[in-house]
């Protein structure tokens, strides 16, 4: 079902991120990869949508039972919905 592969999925997803973890690096042991003229780099990042913001706010949403609402404002509520 809908609701089974995306919790298979969401899992795998938090897993990476888990795995990307690195305590006493950038903001909270997260970092974010940029990239400028070829060259990578490992940087601090605060944004909801690139950094520590946003790994918060997903951290949040799998760990409680309470819907998030934020997800909404970015377009990306995954809620299932009956086909017409």
């Amino acid at each position: 079902t809908w609701a089974s592969s995306s919790t298979v999925a969401a899992r795998r997803w938090f897993e990476r991120l888990m795995s990307m973890h690195r305590p006493g690096a950038g903001i909270a042991g997260w970092q974010t990869l940029q990239v400028h003229d070829g060259v990578e780099r490992w940087v601090e990042d605060t944004h909801v949508l690139s950094g520590a913001a946003g790994i918060a706010l997903a951290l949040l949403a799998a760990t409680t039972p309470v819907e998030p609402r934020w997800d909404r404002t970015l377009l990306c509520d995954l809620t299932p919905r009956e086909l017409a």
